[in-house]
């Protein structure tokens, strides 16, 4: 009895992992917009656009960094879109525990990045030779530049 009990457990626990998947989200407050690949409601994040809105300034950023980096250092982040590819400078960030590092890179709103991203179908970023690879379908770059250009969005 106690073996179907746990089996049970398990496959109720897989198939609720399995619902859990990332997905791109636009959001935006009266001062910034969000482009997130990630799990609704959640901390689980990949990847992210974002900008403080009217500034015509974006950010990167890249969450769970493999690798050695030390809080505040710099490194170079290769972002590649369809075959295309850019070399972006980025700052890292360690939690507290070390356990968890992100980069943080800054691209102006005329980037051949975000223009490359609106049409594309992945987006590769490789930091200290590890890379990762995410989807672009279902990401709205576009409402993201109308966004943070303070047009209002419909």
């Amino acid at each position: 009895m106690r073996l179907i009990f746990i089996i049970f457990a398990l496959l109720a626990t897989a198939s609720t992992s399995f619902a859990q998947e990332r997905e791109w989200t636009l959001n935006a407050s009266d001062k910034e917009a969000f482009l997130v690949f990630g799990v609704p409601d959640t901390d689980d994040v990949g990847v992210s656009f974002w900008c403080e809105i009217g500034t015509n300034k974006f950010s990167i950023f890249v969450n769970n960094i493999a690798g050695q980096l030390k809080e505040g250092q710099s490194t170079n982040m290769t972002v590649e879109i369809d075959n295309q590819k850019f070399s972006i400078k980025a700052k890292a960030a360690v939690e507290k525990s070390g356990r968890s590092k992100s980069l943080e890179g800054q691209i102006p709103g005329n980037s051949p990045i975000l223009k490359a991203a609106e049409n594309g179908s992945a987006l590769k970023t490789t930091i200290q030779g590890h890379t990762n690879t995410y989807p672009l379908i279902d990401a709205d770059v576009t409402g993201l530049l109308r966004t943070c250009a303070g047009d209002e969005v419909n």
